[in-house]
Order: structure tokens, then C-alpha cells, then sequence
């Protein structure tokens, strides 16, 4: 009831409510309860979190107070089994929950003031000692210049007493050698021995930060192999749960061939009946939070897969995304990888004597050029006088890169679809930083048409914007930036099409030539639209309407089905389908509509609705209705 009941009815009930016994061991319908009612359950879902921080500690993630953040601190503290609710809520409250930290850390020695300090420096780890800085400013002066003594004291916190020792596996010389920065030297035996060291009581402690100063004086790429032949050896060794140290360190040493090199495993994993390890490699991927780390947890939700995977996937993506600050929808937007790709779109293929450029062109279509700017179909085999090493990984980067692009351009362009249909908007600078600069992207961008201030233009070839005239185009200050829908290029529409014919431009979905659906003046004014009533629908078409983001209920007395979908921009539909038996169906099924309401001020929201619902009744099913 507390779950689907509706809210006037269940809001009165839940102060009195008394959850029943285990409530923080029924995640499945626990999580709903919390993401429904908020601070109707917050009570509960703290007392159950206290019972069982291990299983139930993720409900608090979405409160932010004095008494959960201390709670946190406490499990940061104290509670290891319960850090990955831990990690999540410090990644979504970020500065807001050291701000309710502050006056813990600076109260009178004690435990409280231990655990506060801890978690703290756990903040400025991952957000940067600024940040906890400026969370302090709100208490004055003096809470400020407390707090960056403190973290500027700690060079080195959460060492132990006594440092564990490596296991015979990571002995120095069945490992790589670790090149320092500039590879003139590497670090002796001895050091990598520490390094390991550092690495085990970074997994039992999340405090300590000795890792980070020790890796930024090697190669990094170096420092990658050695993290990688390091968990290698941990497999080879059968993967012992007290040292899965060796797994975690992927996160803190690892580069995007880790990633690489980690995604397949973690598919296949679960397979193996090793889904908790699966899980901790999802972890290395939110660790290491590169484009490339994110673009596979994101391909990791979707599609085929184990369930297990693909939530986990989903729940580490959404936080990444609560610490950027963005929607998870927006923070796909922000997928493709840059690649170290120079101003032209191109890098270097680096095979010692021997150089090759290779990037992508304005259809995204990879290229590689020899000296002479002829093109080859693929990067070459190395010859006799190529170096191995440079020449192999130069091949790996772009066969690695060829894949990626191709897969992140696929996300990309959905989501501008998406983005069009829903009237997403950006800002000017972020429309310059993430689509006309981007050496990616922008060949995307280049193939739509944009809408600022109410105004359309387009991204011409050499970077600069321009209108259906082809002169400059300035987007006014502040303006939302938008991918245009045809109905609001008004009679420009034509032009546009003509111009984007002009220039061979082929879009990366239709928009410009994109089927309209209008909402008629008797409509508008009824508030229902009557022209599908009574016309059949197929059941195997639900599931899609709800991907488009339309949320379904039951109707009446459970048999009928009810779709409704709002934006706050202006669109509220709702489409009541009828059940009726049906001996030729399966299941001896059949659904009807009903009615169709709309309230849309925005003539393109209402023709994305409209066309969902033609898509879902089915446009030969329409014309068929249509003819006499």
C-alpha cells in the first residue's frame, strides 16, 4: 500500500507507521519506499540503516543532515563492510556534507571529533582540500584557518601502527620494474615492496592517501602495468578475498587499458558464479572515472547482461553523475572521450622511425595517413626497423579508440534525439565545450540544426556559427541552446533542408525532415484529442512507450492500462487503454484506446507525444482506420 497507494492517502499514515521487522533487508521494495515518500521514511529508513549498515546503509544516500552525516563519518570510521554507502553518499553531498562535518572536527578531542576529521580529509581526497575549505567558511575565519592547518598537517594520514605484510606473490621480482617520471631511472626493489604496502592499507583504510604522492613520481603507463600484472598474479594465486587489495589498486594505478582489459572480465564473471567480483570491478571502473572508465560502466547498463551487473553498473553511473551535478541522462552526453585528439580532430601514431596520422573524419569514419597523406586502410604491420613496444601500442590505442568512438557516438546521438524531443538545453559555453570543440563531437554537431535565444543556426566546418543565410551567428548572452525541432524553424524549415542539401550535410537522425503531428485548435481547446478512439494496440509495444519515458499504471478494476507522461516545460497526456477479449489474440488479449488528453502549450512536445502514441497504435494500423 505505502508504495502505490496514493500519496493523500498514505502521507496521514506514515508518522504512526511501524516498519515490520527486516525492513533493511528488503531492498526491493525498501528503495522505492525511500525514493517515494523522502522525509515521510527518513526516521525509518535511519533506524533500519542503523540495524543492518552493511545491507541497509544505501537507503540514507538521499538525506543529507547533522545526524547522518555523523553517522557516515562513524561507518567511515569504523564500519568497513558498510564503505560503499559510505563512498556514494560523501560522492553525492560532496562539500555540503563536510559543511555539516565542520563543527565536529573542531569541538573538543574525542572520538566524535576523530571520526569527523577522518571523513574530512576522506572529502578533500576526493573533491580537492579547497572544497573543504570553503565548506568551513561558514563558520567564520577561525573555522577556516583550523581546518587548513589540519589538512595541510596530515601529509600522510591513515598509516598504521604496524603496516601489513606483502604476500609472497607480490615479491618485486616476479613483478615489472616502475619506471620513474622520465624513465631515466626506476624504483628499486625495496620501494615497490612499500608501494605494495601502501596499496594494502589504502584497501583496509579509504582515509589514507600515501598512494597518490607515490604514483606521481612514476610513469604512469608503467605504473598501469605494474598494477595490472600485480592483479594478475593475485588471480594466478586464486584470487584469495583478503587480498583483493590487488583488484582495488586497478582503481588507484590504472589507466584506459585497465579498462580495456577489465570489461571483458567483468562481463564474463558472473557466468563463473563470481558476481562479487564482477561488482569490485565495476568499483575499479567508478574509481578510476576517466571518459573511457565511464563510457564502459555506462555500456555495462545496458543491453544484454546479468542483472546483478547492469544495476550496480546503473548505481555507480548515477553517483558519478550526482558528483558531477548533472542528471544521469546529461552526464551520457558528456561520454565520448577526447583521446588527446589535437585542434585538428588527429593524433600520432608513434612507431619510432616511422609516423602516422590517424583521426576521424566529418562522418566519423576513421583514418589513418602515412607521410605523405596517403591513406590506409588500417594502421600498418610493424616493420623490421619499427620499435615493437611503440609500434604495438600504437596499434591497440587506435583499434581501442576506433571501437569506443563508434559505441559513444551511438549513445551521443540518441541522447541529442532524446534531447530535441524533450527540449533539453545547455548553455553557451557548455554548447562550445562539449559540441563545437570537442574533436569528436563537433563533426556530430555539425549535421544539426541549433536554436539559441529563439534564433537557428548551424556549426560550419571551420568552427565558427552561422544562420540560414550563412552569415555569422552570435548566441545572444545567457541563452538556452537547444537542438532546433522542425516546428521551431517556422518557414525557414526549407531553407534549411535546402542548405544542409548544399553542403551534403547527412544528419545523424531525422530532424530536418522529421514527421510533425499538430495538435488542431478544436483539440487544444476540448483538451482531448479523439482521432485514435477505439483503434486496437498491440501489448508487446508497452515497454517501449515507457522507455520514452511515459509512465504506466493499471486502470480500472486492474485490466486496463493507463500511460501518462509531463514535462515542465509544458506537456501533460494521458492515453487510457481498454482491455476486451479477444479469441484471436494471444492470451486472448486486446487493448483499445480509450481516450487521449493533452494539455501542451509547446507545439513540439505535443508532436513527440503524439508521435509516441503513432508509434505505438502503429501508422499502417492509422492509415487503415483513415481510409472510407
Amino acid at each position: 500500500m505505502f508504495l502505490h497507494a496514493p500519496d493523500d492517502m498514505v502521507g496521514p499514515l506514515l508518522p504512526a507507521w511501524t516498519p515490520p521487522a527486516g525492513l533493511g533487508r528488503v531492498p526491493e521494495w525498501t528503495r522505492p519506499l525511500v525514493a517515494r515518500h523522502g522525509a515521510g521514511v527518513r526516521d525509518h529508513a535511519v533506524r533500519a540503516a542503523r540495524a543492518n549498515p552493511a545491507g541497509a546503509g544505501g537507503l540514507l544516500v538521499p538525506f543529507r543532515d547533522a545526524e547522518v552525516a555523523a553517522l557516515m563519518a562513524e561507518w567511515l570510521d569504523r564500519r568497513p563492510a558498510a564503505r560503499t554507502h559510505v563512498r556514494a553518499w560523501f560522492d553525492r553531498h560532496g562539500a555540503e556534507a563536510a559543511r555539516l562535518l565542520v563543527p565536529a572536527a573542531l569541538a573538543a578531542p574525542g572520538a566524535e571529533r576523530g571520526r569527523a576529521e577522518r571523513a574530512l580529509r576522506f572529502v578533500a581526497a576526493r573533491t580537492g582540500d579547497a572544497s573543504v575549505v570553503e565548506a568551513a567558511r561558514g563558520y567564520g575565519d577561525a573555522a577556516v584557518g583550523a581546518v587548513r592547518a589540519f589538512l595541510a598537517d596530515t601529509p600522510f594520514v591513515g598509516v598504521p601502527g604496524r603496516a601489513p605484510r606483502p604476500p609472497a606473490w607480490a615479491d618485486p621480482a616476479a613483478l615489472p620494474q616502475v619506471p620513474l617520471r622520465g624513465r631515466a631511472a626506476a624504483l628499486p626493489a625495496g620501494a615497490v615492496t612499500s608501494l605494495v604496502t601502501m596499496l594494502m592499507i589504502a584497501d583496509a583504510d579509504p582515509v589514507f592517501d600515501g598512494v597518490r604522492p607515490a604514483a606521481a613520481a612514476c610513469d604512469p603507463v608503467s605504473l598501469a602495468e605494474f598494477a595490472w600484472a600485480l592483479f594478475e598474479r593475485w588471480l594466478d594465486h586464486g584470487a584469495p578475498p583478503r587480498h583483493a587489495w590487488a583488484m582495488a589498486s586497478l582503481g588507484l594505478l590504472g589507466d584506459d587499458e585497465t579498462v580495456r582489459r577489465l570489461v571483458p572480465l567483468i562481463r564474463d564473471w558472473p557466468g563463473e558464479g563470481l558476481h562479487h567480483r564482477a561488482a569490485a570491478g565495476l568499483d575499479v571502473l567508478a574509481a578510476l572515472g576517466t571518459p573511457v572508465a565511464l563510457l564502459h560502466l555506462h555500456g555495462l547498463t545496458r543491453g544484454r547482461g546479468y542483472p546483478g551487473v547492469k544495476a550496480r553498473a546503473r548505481e555507480l553511473f548515477h553517483q558519478w553523475a550526482a558528483r558531477a551535478g548533472v542528471p544521469p541522462e546529461r552526464l551520457a552526453e558528456r561520454l565520448v572521450p577526447g583521446y588527446d585528439l589535437d585542434a585538428e580532430g588527429g593524433m600520432t601514431l608513434d612507431y619510432g622511425p616511422r609516423r602516422f596520422r590517424a583521426g576521424f573524419d566529418e562522418r566519423l569514419e576513421p583514418y589513418v595517413a602515412d607521410g605523405s597523406g596517403r591513406r590506409l586502410a588500417a594502421p600498418p604491420e610493424p616493420g623490421t626497423r619499427d620499435d615493437p613496444e611503440l609500434a604495438a601500442a600504437a596499434r591497440r590505442r587506435f583499434t581501442a579508440m576506433k571501437a569506443e568512438v563508434r559505441t559513444a557516438s551511438a549513445y551521443l546521438v540518441e541522447r541529442l534525439e532524446k534531447a530535441m524531443a524533450r527540449r533539453y538545453a545547455w548553455t553557451p559555453d557548455e554548447f562550445r565545450a562539449l559540441f563545437a570543440e570537442h574533436p569528436i563531437v563537433r563533426h556530430i554537431a555539425r549535421r544539426l540544426v541549433w536554436t539559441a535565444g529563439g534564433a537557428a543556426f548551424r556549426l560550419a566546418e571551420d568552427g565558427t556559427l552561422a544562420d540560414v543565410h550563412d552569415d555569422a551567428f552570435v548566441p545572444p548572452a545567457g541563452a538556452a541552446v537547444r537542438v532546433a525541432h522542425p516546428l521551431d524553424l517556422g518557414d525557414d524549415l526549407a531553407r534549411w533542408r535546402a542548405t544542409f542539401d548544399d553542403y551534403e550535410l547527412d544528419q545523424p537522425f531525422h530532424q530536418l525532415h522529421r514527421p510533425v503531428h499538430l495538435v488542431t485548435e478544436n483539440e487544444r481547446a476540448a483538451g482531448r484529442i479523439r482521432r485514435f478512439d477505439g483503434l486496437a494496440v498491440h501489448h508487446r509495444r508497452f515497454r517501449a512507450m515507457e522507455h520514452r519515458g511515459w509512465e504506466r499504471a493499471k486502470g480500472r478494476a486492474g485490466m486496463d492500462e493507463r500511460f501518462s507522461r509531463r514535462h515542465p516545460g509544458g506537456l501533460a497526456v494521458g492515453l487510457e487503454l481498454e482491455w476486451e477479449f479477444a479469441a484471436e489474440e494471444e492470451n486472448c488479449d486486446r487493448w483499445r484506446v480509450r481516450e487521449l488528453t493533452i494539455d501542451a502549450p509547446d507545439a513540439a512536445l505535443a508532436s513527440e507525444a503524439l508521435a509516441d502514441v503513432v508509434r505505438l497504435i502503429g501508422p499502417r494500423r492509422i492509415a487503415a482506420a483513415r481510409r472510407p
